[in-house]
């Protein structure tokens, strides 16, 4: 019988599990489906919070549908998680894999040692006579998917890989638009996932923290209602006023959905365009929509009006057969809440070497598991082997007594192998622990990098930017800079409205005009950092053929006026009073 595995798909909402059957071939088929509603606190923006709670919740899941298998595939794709575009250098994936640690600690948030770091390879190319794959980096904070794994594994279920959300999105849509360019949009309880996917390869990800949810507790807290009757209301109203002559507190709702689902749409049109202004070489087709918030009345028709693309609901079933047997089938219109869930167990079973994942002919997948959990997995493999070779020296031995000493001797041998294999298996703990040392280290220079810069200030950019200011007639005749280290103390502000002084720069100006030298005093308060300004001593200046005044201009900065050469990589602007978007792709 074909191994059936299950995709675990943990909300903030809901828990929502599909049994797949034959998932690494070309016909893979659902035997079970089924979700479990999770109480609030639980779980917060997928994240894990009573680990408790969710392993109660699972095993009561798989009591009431009647999973038959207990190998799952977890998702992740939450604010931690980072998705970045990232070139290195041509190699096997093992050793792509191994050198992401010491390549991308500048662009983390936190030490390499406290994530979990994968490679999606799309394409090839040559760069400095050097043959290089650019892809997509995936980094998650360690802890939140230890969380995910420690619920599943108290449930009793066997986790075999951890992926990313996002890339179980397009795999679950992939029979859609396997041969255009389409944005997925998710819309979760607390957060809106983006994915665009050209040809079925993702090639950009970001994480909207809104959802469907959100916008039900505003409506809750609006009407002075419960949530079950703010979700109830919010699905009966929509987008699209149904009564001809609504009541007061439909009016309402309805004002309440419209000015939220305007900013939600805002901010994933923006992302849109940036990917657009980014990769202009693939052009947007249309817009594929799932998750539970993807069933508000009116959404596709709004997002089709604002971004200017056809806008669909996806159907994730599409190729797919569904047993007559399984639980809550989801032909009753559960297609879009259970598309991750899908895509993950789709995804789930990983067949051949990595290297047959690579470019654009693979599927979208990643191993968010951490590295002592698949050497863990590995071991009971080998014991497992190891129990079966001693059982098989046992009973060649008995043989060898009876005259069978031929199967003694193939038994030894594969014990001997089992053995070696663990040896080796232990050097690889023995690597893992020095490669770990030697991150740490090289994230300690890092900060001390970071540090001995933290007060540097671009004088000369900035005095650029004092010369814009000055208006005809106004020159810099010379400057003198300060700014102190930043292991030395600030100095204090000059009024209760300004912030500490990082920097000091003294100005010597010529000016045609004492009304034009006293306005650009006054224009310097726009100046990025400014802190605070002083004219102190000015002059009438005869040596010219026209009379004018020199002046003496003191200037302090704050902080913003520092160059941060070596901060973190900030995210790109976002618009929209959702609250932006998370970065999740790194441009």
């Amino acid at each position: 019988m074909t191994q059936r595995i299950v995709g675990v798909d943990i909300g903030s909402d809901a828990i929502r599990a599909v049994e797949v059957e034959g998932a690494a071939g070309s016909h893979p088929s659902i035997r079970a489906f089924g979700q479990i509603s999770v109480p609030p606190g639980v779980v917060a923006s997928g994240e894990v919070i009573e680990v408790d709670a969710v392993a109660a919740l699972l095993r009561e899941l798989w009591s009431i549908h009647r999973f038959s298998s207990t190998r799952v595939v977890l998702g992740v794709g939450n604010a931690r998680v980072l998705v970045r575009d990232l070139t290195v250098p041509r190699g096997t994936m093992a050793q792509m894999r191994q050198a992401l640690p010491f390549s991308v600690h500048d662009l983390l948030t936190v030490p390499t040692s406290e994530a979990i770091l994968d490679f999606y390879p799309i394409s090839e190319a040559v760069a400095d006579g050097l043959p290089v794959v650019s892809g997509l980096l995936v980094a998650a904070v360690a802890e939140t998917v230890s969380a995910l794994i420690a619920a599943a594994t108290q449930a009793g279920l066997t986790v075999v890989d951890v992926d990313l959300a996002p890339f179980a999105l397009v795999r679950a849509q992939a029979a859609s638009f396997r041969t255009s360019t389409v944005a997925l949009v998710d819309v979760g309880a607390r957060t809106t996932t983006v994915v665009v996917a050209a040809r079925g390869v993702p090639h950009f990800v970001r994480i909207i923290p809104t959802g469907g949810h959100d916008l039900t507790r505003l409506i809750g807290q609006t009407l002075a209602v419960p949530l079950e009757q703010a979700e109830r209301i919010k699905r009966e109203v929509g987008l699209v006023l149904g009564p001809s002559d609504p009541d007061p507190a439909q009016s309402q709702a309805a004002a309440v959905i419209n000015d939220f689902s305007h900013d939600l749409l805002e901010a994933v049109r923006n992302t849109l365009r940036y990917f657009e202004n980014a990769h202009p070489e693939h052009p947007l087709e249309g817009i594929v929509l799932t998750g539970g918030g993807a069933r508000l009345r009116g959404l596709p028709a709004a997002l089709a009006e604002i971004t200017r693309l056809p806008s669909l609901v996806g159907k994730p079933l599409a190729g797919l057969s569904v047993d007559d047997g399984a639980a809550t089938s989801p032909r009753r219109g559960a297609d879009a809440p259970m598309t991750i869930a899908l895509g993950l167990a789709i995804g789930g079973a990983r067949t051949g070497n990595p290297a047959d994942f690579f470019g654009v002919a693979g599927q979208p997948r990643v191993s968010l598991l951490p590295p002592e959990i698949g050497l863990r997995a590995r071991a009971r493999t080998l014991n497992r082997r190891f129990a079966l070779a001693a059982a098989t020296v046992l009973v060649a031995t008995v043989a060898g007594v009876l005259g069978a000493g031929w199967f003694a001797g193939q038994a030894q041998n594969r014990l001997d192998a089992a053995q070696a294999e663990t040896t080796a298996l232990l050097d690889q703990q023995k690597n893992y622990a020095e490669s770990k040392n030697l991150a740490a280290l090289l994230a300690t220079l890092h900060d001390a990098r970071a540090y001995g810069a933290s007060t540097e200030i671009d004088w000369a950019a900035y005095l650029s930017l004092i010369e814009a200011t000055m208006p005809a007639g106004t020159s810099l005749i010379e400057a003198a800079a300060s700014a102190a280290a930043p292991w030395e103390v600030q100095r204090p502000p000059a009024g209760p409205l300004r912030g500490d002084v990082a920097g000091t720069l003294t100005l010597r100006t010529s000016s045609s005009s004492e009304g034009d030298l006293t306005a650009w005093v006054r224009s310097l308060e726009a100046l990025p950092g400014y802190a605070d300004s002083s004219l102190d001593a000015r002059s009438l200046d005869e040596t010219g053929a026209r009379p004018g005044y020199i002046a003496e201009v003191t200037l302090n900065v704050g902080a913003d006026a520092r160059a941060r050469r070596f901060a973190a990589a900030e995210t790109p602007p976002q618009d929209g009073p959702v609250g932006g978007t998370v970065d999740a792709a790194g441009e």
